[in-house]
C-alpha cells in the first residue's frame, strides 16, 4: 500500500502513520491536521444538507451549529459567516454563537476575523449587544470586534 506524504515546514508525515489530529506551531499560533475520515463525496453531501437545511430557516441556531460542525476541515471565516451571521442579527445567543465559533476558528487554524467578510449591519449588532451579554461572552466579543478594527 502506498502512503502519501505531506510536507509541512521540511518534515513529511506519513498520513497512514497520522493519528486522528497532529497539532503543530508554525506560522500561526496553532494549526490543526486532520486526516479525511469516510469518503469525500458522502461529506460534501453531509455538507450540501446542512446548507440546505439552514437556507430554509438561516435564524436558526441548531441548523447554524449542524452546518458548521458538517464543514469540518473546510472551515473558514466565509463560511462562518455563511453558517452564523442571520443568527447573530437576530439574537444575543447568536452573536454569542457567532464569536465562539470566530474563536474557536482562529485557535485551530489562526484565521482571525477579517472586515471584508462583515458588513455594517453585523459590526452593528455585536457592538449593541455588548452591554447585554455576561462578562466571558463580552470578552469574545470584543475580540472579533478588535480583531477587524486592527485589519483596517
Amino acid at each position: 500500500m502506498r502512503a502519501a506524504l505531506l510536507a509541512l515546514t521540511g518534515l513529511y508525515v506519513m498520513f497512514k502513520l497520522l493519528p486522528q489530529t497532529v497539532t503543530c506551531r508554525h506560522r500561526f499560533p496553532v494549526c490543526t491536521i486532520k486526516q479525511m475520515a469516510g469518503d469525500w463525496k458522502s461529506h460534501e453531501q453531509r455538507v450540501d444538507e446542512a446548507r440546505e437545511k439552514l437556507k430554509h430557516d438561516p435564524a436558526n441556531l441548531d441548523l447554524a451549529n449542524a452546518y458548521w460542525v458538517a464543514l469540518a476541515d473546510w472551515q473558514s471565516g466565509r463560511y462562518l459567516i455563511d453558517a452564523y451571521r442571520t443568527a447573530a442579527l437576530k439574537s444575543n445567543a447568536g452573536v454569542t454563537a457567532f464569536a465562539r465559533a470566530y474563536q474557536e476558528l482562529f485557535k485551530t487554524t489562526g484565521e482571525c476575523p477579517r472586515l471584508a467578510y462583515f458588513d455594517p449591519a453585523l459590526i452593528e449588532t455585536l457592538n449593541n449587544s455588548l452591554s447585554h451579554l455576561p462578562e466571558q461572552e463580552r470578552s469574545t466579543v470584543q475580540w472579533v470586534l478588535e480583531s477587524i478594527s486592527d485589519s483596517l
